[in-house]
């Protein structure tokens, strides 16, 4: 992993730590989709994936999760 992508991580890690822990996890779960939309973007570079789908689906099962976390929260 070259110095910048180590400092893009870097810094998206610090601005996650800033983020509201909404539930249990969530800041951890940002980060990850942060990350891996930089993975599909460094891909995309590369290869000319379809990279409106793969990050949709990254950001459509992020909100999933959300959603069940924020469900089975609001139930206790």
């Amino acid at each position: 992993m070259s110095f910048a992508d180590r400092k893009v991580l870097q810094v998206l890690r610090e601005e996650t730590a800033r983020v509201p822990e909404r539930c249990p996890d969530y800041r951890a779960e940002v980060f990850g989709l942060l990350s891996e939309v930089l993975l599909i973007e460094r891909a995309h570079q590369v290869a000319r994936t379809n990279v409106v789908g793969k990050i949709a689906d990254k950001v459509s099962a992020t909100g999933r999760w959300f959603h069940e976390r924020s469900k089975s929260r609001s139930e206790t």
